[in-house]
């Protein structure tokens, strides 16, 4: 059974469940219209209560992992796959080749900062 992770719950229930899908197949989630699966989540609970980012957006890229919003808190996502590809990867470089078809660059034009985890 896929069970897409949803955004719009608790850093800690999504990170909960990220782990929980950590060896294979991973959690499974769709970026942009793309089904990939997260791996090697971190909670990022420091504006648990002040979130102004839409769930699911990437807020912030850091050493090769993502930051996600969610609707309380953040995570942040070290490794995705595509379904296509064998092995985990960066976040960031999954990200990159979300379009199997085209291989198209990374978009992450929404992003609005970059911090430290």
């Amino acid at each position: 059974r896929d069970r897409m992770v949803d955004f719009n719950d608790t850093a800690e229930k999504i990170g909960r469940q990220i782990r929980m899908s950590d060896s294979a197949p991973g959690a499974p989630w769709e970026l942009e219209g793309h089904k990939v699966f997260l791996y090697n989540a971190r909670v990022h609970m420091e504006d648990a209560n002040v979130n102004q980012d839409t769930p699911g957006t990437v807020i912030g890229v850091l050493d090769g992992a993502v930051r996600i919003a969610c609707t309380q808190g953040s995570i942040w996502v070290t490794h995705m796959k595509m379904p296509w590809q064998g092995l985990q990867a960066p976040a960031h470089q999954t990200t990159r080749h979300a379009d199997s078809t085209k291989r198209s660059p990374c978009w992450f034009p929404k992003v609005r900062n970059t911090v430290h985890l």
